[in-house]
C-alpha cells in the first residue's frame, strides 16, 4: 500500500485544489506531508553522508536461504515397575529445510520500500513467497518480512547414549511461517548511514561507525504433515510449533568506503560510490513463549485428532542478530550483497509421570534462517 503513497498524495492534492477555500487546511496538509517524503534529511553531515535526490527506485533481488531447527534434549527415564530399567538419555536432533531460491521485485519511495518474492528455477521447495515492507532512514528504521515455505522436511536423529542413530524423512509437506520485525536507532545518525551497504538510498563518504540501539520480534510457525504418521509418532504426537519473541539489545555496526566520487553537474553522473558494512548485535530476549499442538491417530492409524495445547513462557536469554553486506554503485545504478543471519534459542525443563514411569528432561531448541541475497537497484 505504501508504494502509491505518490499517487495518492498527488489524487489528493488535485482534488483539494478544485474545492472551496474550506479544503485550504487539509491542502495544506498533504503537502507538508509530500514534502516530508521527499525533502533531503537536512541533519545529516554532508562530510560522511552522501544522500541522493532521485525519489523513485526500482530493485531486483535473488535470495537464497535456509531455515531450520537444533533439538538437544537429556533427561533421565524411572522405570516404577522395573528399576533396573532405568536410563539416562541424551538426544540430538536436527531439522532443517532444503535450500530455497527466491526471486523479488521491489519499489521504493524515498525511505519506504515494498516488495514481494517467489520461489524460481529448479524448485528447492514446493513454495516459497515472501512479502517485505520497510522504513529505513540513515539513523533510525523498521523492517517486516513475512516468509511462507511449504518443504518437506528432513531430521536426524541420535542417542548417544546407546549409540541409535536415524535419518527421518518426510515426504509430505511442512508449511513454516515466519515474521522478522527488526528495529534500529543508531547513536552517531548525523555521520553513520546504517542502512549504506544495503539499499544505497544513503551513501557513506567517509568509513565510520555507530552504537546501535535494536530490536527484533520473532514469530515461527512449524507445522507437520498430519497424514505423515512415521513423522508425527517421532515428535511425540505433536504436529505444531509456534514461538513469540522480543529480544533488545546494543550492537554496533560499521561501514567501511573504499571510495567515493560525487555526482557532476547532474543528479547521479559520474557518481561513485564502494562501501562494506558489518553489524553485530547480541539481543536479550525479554517475551519468549513457545506454543506446541498435540494429537493423537485413532485405531486405525490414519485419522489424526487435535487434543492438546501447550504453551509456556521461557526464561530470558540472549540471542544473537549479524549482517554483512556491500554496494557498488555507478551513476543511478547500483549491486548490493548481503548476508543475513538469525538465531533464536528456546529452553525447556519439566517432568512427566505415568503409572509405570517418571521422565525428568532439559531441552534446548535452536530455531535459526539464514539469507544471501543480490539485489540490483535502479534510481529514477
Amino acid at each position: 500500500m505504501q508504494s502509491y503513497s505518490k499517487y495518492l498524495l498527488i489524487g489528493l492534492l488535485a482534488f483539494s485544489s478544485t474545492t472551496e477555500p474550506a479544503a485550504a487546511k487539509p491542502n495544506k496538509f498533504f503537502r507538508s506531508l509530500w514534502e516530508w517524503f521527499t525533502s533531503p534529511n537536512e541533519d545529516l553531515d554532508s562530510a560522511y553522508i552522501f544522500q541522493p535526490t532521485t525519489l523513485w527506485t526500482v530493485s531486483l533481488e535473488d535470495d537464497l536461504s535456509r531455515t531450520g531447527a537444533l533439538y538437544k534434549t537429556h533427561g533421565h527415564l524411572e522405570n516404577l515397575a522395573h528399576p533396573s530399567g532405568s536410563y539416562d538419555y541424551l538426544w540430538d536432533v536436527k531439522m532443517q529445510s532444503e535450500y530455497s531460491n527466491v526471486l523479488g521485485a521491489y519499489v521504493s519511495l524515498g525511505d519506504i520500500s515494498l516488495g514481494w518474492g517467489t520461489e524460481v528455477g529448479t524448485k528447492s521447495a514446493e513454495s516459497n513467497n515472501n512479502q517485505y515492507f520497510s522504513f529505513l532512514d540513515a539513523g533510525y528504521g523498521l523492517s517486516f518480512r513475512y516468509n511462507s515455505i511449504y518443504n518437506p522436511l528432513q531430521s536426524t536423529l541420535y542417542n548417544y547414549t546407546t549409540g541409535f542413530q536415524r535419518q527421518i524423512g518426510s515426504r509430505e509437506l511442512s508449511h513454516f511461517k515466519s515474521i522478522i520485525i527488526n528495529a534500529y536507532y543508531a547513536l552517531n545518525q548525523n555521520r553513520y548511514a546504517y542502512n549504506a551497504a544495503y539499499d544505497g538510498s544513503y551513501l557513506q563518504r567517509r568509513s565510520c561507525g555507530s552504537v546501535l540501539l535494536m530490536a527484533k520480534y520473532a514469530y515461527g510457525d512449524l507445522k507437520l504433515p498430519k497424514n505423515d504418521t512415521e513423522f508425527i509418532t517421532f515428535c511425540d504426537g505433536d504436529y505444531r510449533y509456534s514461538t513469540h519473541q522480543l529480544s533488545v539489545g546494543p550492537g554496533y555496526g560499521y561501514n567501511w568506503v573504499l571510495f567515493h566520487r560525487d555526482p557532476v553537474n547532474s543528479k547521479t553522473k559520474g557518481l561513485r560510490n564502494l562501501t562494506f558494512n558489518a553489524t553485530v548485535a547480541p539481543m536479550l530476549t525479554l517475551i519468549n513463549r513457545l506454543n506446541s499442538y498435540s494429537g493423537e491417530y485413532d485405531v486405525t492409524g490414519t485419522v489424526f485428532h487435535e487434543t492438546d495445547k501447550f504453551s509456556t513462557a521461557q526464561k530470558m536469554h540472549f540471542n544473537v542478530f549479524a549482517r554483512a553486506a556491500a554496494n557498488y554503485t555507478v551513476g543511478r545504478y547500483s549491486i548490493n550483497a548481503m548476508f543475513d543471519f538469525n538465531r533464536f534459542t528456546i529452553h525447556n525443563e519439566g517432568v512427566t509421570a505415568s503409572t509405570e514411569e517418571i521422565s525428568s528432561f532439559k531441552s534446548n531448541c535452536r530455531f535459526y534462517d539464514w539469507m544471501v541475497s543480490v539485489m540490483l537497484n535502479v534510481r529514477f
